[in-house]
């Protein structure tokens, strides 16, 4: 299909990013009391959009790369979770 062009896509995704940033800031200064949860639950959904957007601004021929970026962070993800 076709990618995803949106206007200021760049500035776009790095106010997620920063978004992201200052969520996991939040929670983390909660130190994972019930208070800060919204702050998890808000860093998990603005990751999820920014995710999204990085991921459909890709064309159609170039998605079998996306598929294997996306499966080499899983399992790097597994990785770190066999470490904790």
């Amino acid at each position: 299909g076709k990618p995803l062009a949106l206007p200021f896509k760049r500035i776009i995704n790095a106010a997620l990013a920063l978004a992201t940033i200052f969520s996991m800031k939040l929670f983390l200064a909660g130190a994972a009391t019930a208070a800060s949860m919204p702050a998890l639950y808000a860093g998990t959904a603005i990751a999820g959009v920014l995710g999204f957007l990085v991921t459909a601004g890709v064309g159609g021929g170039d998605m079998p790369v996306v598929i294997t970026l996306l499966n080499s962070a899983s399992g790097w993800a597994l990785c770190a979770e066999g470490l904790v």
